[in-house]
C-alpha cells in the first residue's frame, strides 16, 4: 500500500509505503516538497504523484522610495510571519527542518540561526519592544499556546494554559 501522508500534522505530506501485515510503514520521500496524490500502473511498477515545490523570497522595501525594493533571499526555503527585531534582526517561521520553528537571521540573509527545534508548531514570532524577549506560538503542549522566551532563543516558557487555541501574540 503506498499513501501520500504525515508523520506529525505540521509536516509536510511525503510518500509512504505501508505494509498492513506487519504494520509497519517507510517513508519514501524524506524532502521539503509535499506529495498530493498517488497512483500506480497496472502492474504496480511505477508510482505517479504531484510534487507540490513552493518558492518563497523576503524582500526589502523602503517605504521612502518604494522602487528600491530588493529580493533579500533565493531558493526554495519556507519562509512564514517574518517580523523585524529591534537590533534590525529578522525572526521567521520556516519548515526546512520538518517542523515549523522560529528562527533569526541578518536583515541581508545571513547567519540563519534555529531559536526552536523540533518541539512542535512554533509560528508568528514578535519581539519586545525592548528585543528582550520573544512572543510566539507553538503546539508543544495539547493545542497552541502562546510563549515566550528569551532573545537568544533560551528560557522558553508558556505563558497561557492549553484550554483554548491561541495564536498570534502582539506586542
Amino acid at each position: 500500500l503506498f499513501v501520500s501522508g504525515q508523520y506529525q500534522s505540521n509536516d509536510n505530506y511525503q510518500i509512504w509505503q505501508v505494509d498492513p501485515s506487519k504494520q509497519t510503514a517507510q517513508k519514501l520521500t524524506n524532502d521539503l516538497n509535499r506529495y498530493d496524490g498517488i497512483s500506480l500502473t497496472s502492474d504496480s511498477q511505477t508510482l505517479a504523484t504531484i510534487q507540490d515545490v513552493t518558492l518563497m523570497h523576503l524582500w526589502s522595501i523602503a517605504i521612502a522610495d518604494p522602487k528600491s525594493s530588493k529580493q533579500i533571499t533565493s531558493g526554495s526555503s519556507s519562509y512564514m510571519d517574518v517580523t523585524f527585531t529591534p537590533q534590525g534582526k529578522l525572526l521567521y517561521s520556516s519548515c526546512i527542518q520538518g517542523s515549523g520553528d522560529i528562527w533569526q537571521m541578518d536583515a541581508d540573509d545571513r547567519n540563519h540561526l534555529a531559536l526552536t527545534k523540533n518541539a512542535g508548531g512554533n509560528y508568528s514570532p514578535v519581539t519586545s519592544p525592548d528585543g528582550r524577549f520573544i512572543f510566539f506560538t507553538s503546539s508543544r503542549g495539547k493545542t497552541y499556546s502562546i510563549y515566550r522566551s528569551l532573545a537568544d532563543g533560551t528560557d522558553i516558557r508558556k505563558l497561557t494554559d492549553d484550554n483554548e487555541e491561541e495564536a498570534q501574540p502582539d506586542c
